[in-house]
């Protein structure tokens, strides 16, 4: 089955760990790269995505079961540089807010400056210019709500996250093959290549540095350490008689908090808790504990475990868009549940990705791009360039360079440190201007304002932090 759903998902590799409190099955299927020998098995190392977040929630429980962390201890009380817009708001932000994803953060906020270039020092310093009050106490998604919570928590045990987390909780389980830095992944030959699959072909085109929001998407692992992570919790907390966490402090890690609606499986009201989306039953224990993961770049996980049952399974795959790791995890509860599986959970899934991802916007541009020449719109390229600002992305450069690959000159956009300089290009037949970063991401630039031959400011026309999407030219 792991294998039809995957030719279905056309998905090069996927690795699945079926769990039980004192045991584990492997099922490994495809290659780490399409086309090129090297097969997926329980060692490959597979970007976890945002099932990074209940990684880090699970090492903010540890920090709390030893008495170093409190879920309602203030951000300022461990990280005193930090802040949002508004002080009053920030002190009254606690770890627990960022973590069950309260803390008034949009799904948006710090996602921009990531795919243009910049580091997590930075994006963090930049909240300063973001006022959560408004939507304080109110769920939304947000990769760095999480990515805050994680470096808080941590800093309680007077570490950044990647040591904290090695100390206290990978290093406990034995998960050796469970880190953050992608200088490190990158060094690693049995990995798996992230893949993305346009107009019905998978290929390896993308590539993902997750550093930047490490606690909320940039822990890399394998699906044997996945399964030593599920059983400590279908241990109650503990490992090889060890009491790791406190069963009743690693509990609250799964206790729902915030609505996010009707399942449609069940007909249930499903909610989120600290980095678990959370299926409640009628007992003491929720029915299903999840989360999903996934980068644009081309990578899809989950992470799923019953508590009353005592079963869990892990799935990682390298393609996107995809949700190959939620079919097989459903299909796999059926099996477990009533001996079969129930026909639609395929189809139901395909179309559920087929929704997810506008893959007919983005390869009508990918696809269909050309170099812009000496002028655009009947302007020389001089009239877009030069530096352009506002208080949250800071400075961008539009220069004009000779193209090693045609001798011409052409347009580039340069911003943070972590991004290359990236020709802007435009869609055949169209004046739209566009660039496409390493990770998938698509920017449309819209210029206006001309002035003395030169345009006085620029959008991000389809930016994530689309509020400050408007940058005005520096003098």
């Amino acid at each position: 089955m792991v294998a039809h759903y995957a030719r279905a998902f056309d998905t090069p590799g996927v690795a699945v760990a079926i769990v039980t409190p004192d045991g584990v099955r492997f099922i490994s299927r495809g290659v780490r790269e399409i086309g090129k020998a090297g097969a997926i098995n329980p060692g490959t190392t597979f970007q976890l995505a945002s099932c990074s977040k209940p990684v880090t929630s699970t090492l903010a429980a540890a920090l709390v079961s030893q008495g170093l962390l409190d879920w309602n201890q203030s951000l300022t009380d461990l990280l005193a540089d930090f802040r949002f817009e508004n002080i009053a708001t920030t002190r009254k932000t606690t770890v627990g807010d960022m973590l069950s994803q309260r803390s008034g953060l949009a799904q948006e906020n710090g996602d921009g400056l990531e795919q243009i270039g910049y580091g997590q020092s930075f994006i963090l310093r930049q909240m300063a210019q973001i006022d959560t009050t408004p939507d304080f106490g109110k769920y939304a998604y947000a990769n760095f709500g999480v990515t805050i919570g994680g470096v808080a928590a941590a800093a309680s045990d007077g570490r950044s996250f990647n040591s904290a987390l090695s100390r206290n909780l990978l290093r406990p389980l034995g998960m050796r093959g469970t880190f953050v830095p992608n200088s490190q992944l990158r060094r690693i030959t049995n990995r798996a290549v992230l893949h993305f699959t346009i107009n019905g072909r998978s290929r390896p085109v993308f590539v993902k540095n997750a550093d930047a929001q490490a606690p909320g998407g940039g822990v890399n692992t394998t699906a044997r350490d996945m399964a030593r992570f599920l059983q400590l919790y279908l241990n109650d907390g503990r490992v090889g008689g060890r009491q790791l966490i406190a069963a009743n402090i690693l509990r609250q890690v799964y206790q729902p908090i915030s609505p996010l609606g009707t399942d449609v499986l069940s007909g249930r009201e499903y909610f989120y808790g600290l980095c678990w989306v959370v299926l409640p039953a009628k007992g003491k224990l929720p029915l299903k504990v999840t989360h999903s993961g996934a980068f644009d770049s081309g990578a899809r996980t989950s992470l799923t475990f019953w508590p009353d049952e005592k079963i869990g399974i892990a799935v990682l795959s390298n393609n996107y868009p995809s949700y190959l790791p939620e079919a097989i995890s459903e299909a796999f509860y059926q099996i477990y549940k009533k001996g079969s599986v129930k026909s639609g959970i395929l189809r139901r899934h395909k179309n559920a990705a087929k929704n997810s991802y506008d893959m007919e916007g983005f390869a009508r541009v990918y696809l269909n791009t050309e170099d812009t020449g000496p002028e655009i719109d009947g302007l020389p390229l001089s009239a877009y360039s030069g530096n352009y600002w506002n208080d949250y992305t800071h400075r961008i450069a539009l220069d004009v360079r000779t193209d090693s690959s045609t001798g011409q000159p052409a347009l580039y956009f340069i911003a943070g440190p972590h991004l290359p300089p990236l020709k802007v290009q435009k869609v055949k037949g169209e004046n739209s201007l566009f660039m496409v970063t390493p990770t998938g991401g698509l920017f449309k630039l819209v210029f206006s304002d001309l002035q003395n031959g030169s345009f006085q400011k620029v959008e991000l026309g389809n930016s994530s932090d689309i509020v400050w999407k408007t940058l005005t030219r520096m003098l």
